[in-house]
């Protein structure tokens, strides 16, 4: 199976490098990832990984921030160059999957696109900024999630945006010679002759809120970069939201209901919600981390291979969280 991982970064340097590196660490061919415009030194270090792993690709690319069609073109160049199966991610995004079990996927239920599920990590209350290694706190979850539709979420302070599921993530290996659309967030795909199977084998690590600041950061450096090119404007919503908690004051309550205390708990607007301990996402960094510490130890390029074998990626069992009834009662749909 020739496989290549793709991303759209950008000032991410506490989790880019560490993301990146974890799926060339699951042995795809190639990991190709462009930085657009980052400040905070995230190309620079995604560059000195590329100096360094055969098969790592690292080009800037400033403009505008169409995450689709970036992400889209980056599919269909790999696909003409030969490779089959495309794996889309994020910054802060870890696949918890071998290839092996992607292969079997897609063989068993004869598919071209399988789909799955994104589990939302929750960072510590006391993690104020996005330092290198702040991810080491992001040890907890919920232990069901809210198929609440977004209407009934925002401005309600009933749910906190951790609770509520995440969006399914796609992973890909279309005909030979398709071309492929990408939608932004890599949550569905468009080809010809798509076959797309949901399932629960595979999961998307995420970590979305990786600090408190970066519910400031994504009003004021997320919010107008990605509005002209967001499919539907009401999937804009949180950043709204967000953007009217802090013109409040109140975005400390909004971290509150969105991050775990000391015991664990998240606090929705007065509303204690216990959180469950799960260390697979921060596993996966670790691993990555000491990869890179130790390649940036040893000058021999020829060491680079023998070692990745050493700390080739090795999913846990996983079980995604089970879904709540939607806030009006009505049970979720069939998954």
């Amino acid at each position: 199976m020739r496989a290549a991982a793709i991303a759209i970064v950008r000032n991410a340097v506490d989790l880019a490098p560490l993301t990146a590196l974890h799926h060339w660490l699951i042995g795809v061919e190639r990991v190709w990832v462009v930085d657009n415009g980052s400040t905070d030194g995230t190309y620079e270090a995604l560059k000195r990984l590329a100096e360094r792993l055969p098969g790592f690709r690292v080009d800037r690319d400033p403009g505008p921030f169409d995450q689709a069609r970036m992400t889209s073109d980056l599919a269909n160049a790999l696909l003409r160059e030969g490779f089959r199966t495309i794996i889309p991610f994020d910054a802060d995004e870890c696949w918890n999957m071998s290839l092996r079990h992607l292969a079997r996927d897609l063989r068993k239920h004869d598919a071209n696109v399988l789909s799955y599920p994104a589990v939302n990590y929750i960072q510590s209350r006391a993690v104020l900024q996005a330092v290198p290694g702040a991810w080491r706190h992001a040890i907890r979850r919920v232990a069901r999630t809210s198929k609440a539709e977004i209407a009934q979420v925002a401005g309600t302070q009933s749910l906190s945006f951790m609770e509520r599921e995440f969006e399914r993530k796609v992973l890909l290996q279309p005909p030979p010679g398709r071309e492929v659309a990408l939608d932004k967030g890599n949550h569905a795909v468009t080809f010809e002759g798509q076959k797309r199977v949901n399932l629960r084998t595979i999961a998307c690590l995420h970590l979305p809120l990786r600090a408190a600041s970066e519910l400031e950061k994504r009003v004021v450096d997320y919010k107008d970069r990605h509005a002209p090119f967001r499919a539907n404007p009401r999937s804009g919503w949180r950043l709204d939201y967000w953007q009217e908690r802090i013109a409040s004051g109140n975005i400390t309550a909004e971290w509150a209901a969105n991050s775990y205390d000391s015991d664990g708990m998240l606090d929705v607007y007065g509303r204690l919600q216990r959180t469950i301990i799960d260390r697979r996402l921060v596993r996966h960094l670790a691993r990555a981390e000491r990869f890179r510490n130790m390649i940036e130890m040893t000058v021999a390029r020829a060491w680079v291979l023998p070692l990745r074998f050493a700390f080739k990626v090795r999913p846990w069992r996983f079980t995604v969280p089970k879904s709540i009834r939607t806030l009006d009662g009505t049970p979720p749909a069939a998954r």
